[in-house]
């Protein structure tokens, strides 16, 4: 099965990580909710299991896949170097502006509220920030 994805056809989608190749491509992240599908993620690496399994934006998929099934689709890319698979990521960015692109960070803070009575809450709150554009 393939998915349109801009100009692009990828290959999928698939529910795990394990189903995808470990060679050079442009994978999406996609949150599937019914016929229809969001671009959580778009981003490229010369081996894309590898690359998705430790990628540093995987909290940002889950939160934003909450209210759906979270998938990934392929676009492999064996004859296209790297300057040419970040030309495509930055055409898709530009394109879908997905939330979880290069240009958003997010990190946890952590914080502790004095409640009166000498009770204090402390907890970890999530931290989004912008720093920059794509």
């Amino acid at each position: 099965m393939t998915i349109k994805i801009g100009d692009y056809e990828f290959d999928g989608t698939f529910f795990s990580i394990p189903s995808l190749e470990d060679k050079a491509g442009i994978f999406a992240i996609l949150c599937i909710k019914g016929q229809e599908f969001q671009l959580i993620d778009v981003d490229e690496s010369r081996a894309v299991r590898s690359r998705v399994e430790k990628h540093k934006r995987k909290e940002c998929w889950n939160i934003n896949s909450q209210d759906g099934i979270l998938k990934f689709a392929t676009h492999y890319t064996p004859n296209i170097k790297q300057s040419g698979r970040k030309k495509i990521v930055k055409e898709l960015r530009n394109k879908y502006k997905p939330p979880c692109g290069k240009n958003w960070t997010f990190a946890y803070l952590d914080f502790c509220i004095l409640l009166g009575l000498g009770k204090i809450l402390c907890g970890r709150g999530l931290v989004w920030s912008r720093t920059g554009v794509v």
